[in-house]
């Protein structure tokens, strides 16, 4: 990928892709604005949504572009707002029209882009990704992803501190919700105020949370959970506030669906967002309705908290939306794992997932895995031979206690399903008496 600083994007007559962070930040090339088409072994007939097009292959550019007269000449998705700014030449700002999402193909391979219609651009520009996904160009001594290091030297920014998701979160509650408050925090042992105060002061220096001296209508009691690792997490019983939370009902993948769509793959990546709701911003108005009280003040929340009936599938949608379109890449929650048939295809896969994830302001937690044979995702593990059950699983089901009562036999039930598809006989033996 051809990059350069910002301070030299004025001598190249190219377009550079920005965010709307960090002014420091390397400039992406997309290609040239003003020339027009000429014959050359670097134009090539593209199917754009059953669209042939002819577009000049720019192997540095980080997206695709078209002129607005080819957008109107065809049947396209409709144009959604673009989120990024694409500077010309001289940091000149160049007029976006929009982007939509389109199929481009050959005669052999195709893939799924976001497409920016530019005005006054002259030529189709076809990224360099999408040239090597259509198999236009093949990548010369490229770097492998097949370790944590290598992933991280390359994409340092999906590994710094907590990430912020552009677009706040509206808690929508119901027209007939009820206040309510306490004004007396749930008791916590001795043992475990100093690590409650220092966990609570943690959270507000990351932003997750600011302390509250407005009356609010609402304030939940805070639980403190003692991890393995000696630290507490901190929660909120949002029991009452869930009663009037109004969801947003997106679907959440079954296992079967998702495991189902992995025939052929030979080589995984598995991500992990770190803190994973913590990356999608509450609007104020909603940061209100989490207040919950402490032994050391009432806090509420900036970013979504678990905790929050709407909650995951709020950051499912997320997730999906972020990665959509995309081949070989699985989303469950916090948890994405990308595939590839060959490590080739793995890898390109792979930059495509990190390349979204790191526009869409997400991080991601040190506990990921990379380029990985065999790897445990849904509670199951998966290799090329096919899927198999986790073998902690079947420990935990096995050093179970024999069931006494209907609580622990509903316990033991709920176990014993998640292992139903390996388990042929259990509805038969779970029924007998």
């Amino acid at each position: 990928m051809c990059k350069t600083k910002k301070r030299q994007a004025a001598n190249v007559a190219a377009v550079a892709e920005y965010s709307h962070e960090d002014s420091d930040e390397d400039v992406v090339f997309l290609g040239s604005v003003s020339e027009k088409a000429q014959a050359s072994p670097w134009m090539t007939e593209v199917t754009m949504d059953n669209h042939k097009a002819v577009f000049k292959i720019d192997t540095g550019a980080d997206v695709t572009a078209v002129p607005e007269q080819l957008y109107a000449q065809g049947q396209f998705n409709k144009l959604a707002r673009a989120t990024k700014i694409l500077y010309g030449p001289g940091g000149v700002p160049l007029k976006l029209k929009g982007k939509f999402t389109a199929v481009l193909s050959n005669s052999k391979h195709s893939t799924h882009e976001e497409v920016y219609v530019v005005e006054g651009l002259r030529t189709p520009l076809l990224s360099g990704a999408a040239a090597m996904t259509l198999q236009l160009v093949a990548r010369v001594n490229s770097i492998s992803l097949d370790s944590k290091e290598t992933v991280k030297r390359e994409f340092p920014k999906l590994f710094s501190g907590l990430g912020k998701m552009e677009g706040e979160y509206t808690i929508v509650l119901k027209p007939d919700a009820k206040p309510f408050s306490l004004s007396t925090p749930r008791h916590i042992s001795l043992p475990l105020l100093q690590k409650v105060k220092e966990e609570l002061s943690r959270m507000e220096q990351q932003g997750v949370i600011s302390k509250v001296d407005e009356p609010t209508a609402w304030c939940a009691p805070m639980v403190a959970v003692l991890k393995s690792s000696g630290r507490v997490r901190i929660c909120s019983d949002l029991t009452e506030l869930n009663k009037s939370v109004m969801r947003e009902k997106h679907p959440l993948p079954s296992v079967e669906h998702t495991l189902g769509q992995l025939a052929g793959a030979k080589v995984f990546s598995k991500l992990d967002a770190k803190s994973g709701f913590w990356q999608i911003p509450l609007s104020k108005d909603s940061s209100l309705l989490t207040t919950f009280i402490s032994p050391f003040g009432r806090y509420h929340y900036n970013r979504l908290c678990f905790g929050i009936s709407s909650a995951p599938e709020h950051f499912q949608k997320r997730i999906s939306r972020t990665l959509e379109g995309l081949e070989g890449v699985l989303c469950q929650m916090d948890d994405v794992l990308i595939w590839g048939a060959t490590q080739r295809e793995h890898d390109e896969r792979l930059r495509k997932a990190l390349v979204r994830l790191q526009e869409a302001g997400v991080t991601l937690n040190d506990k990921c895995e990379f380029s990985k044979h065999k790897i445990k995702f849904l509670g199951q593990v998966i290799e090329a031979t096919g899927v198999s059950p986790d073998p902690d699983k079947v420990r935990a089901v096995k050093d179970m206690a024999v069931p006494s009562n209907v609580s622990e036999v509903r316990s033991f039930l709920g176990m014993t399903n998640h292992l139903g598809k390996f388990l042929p006989h259990l509805g038969e033996n779970a029924s007998s008496p």
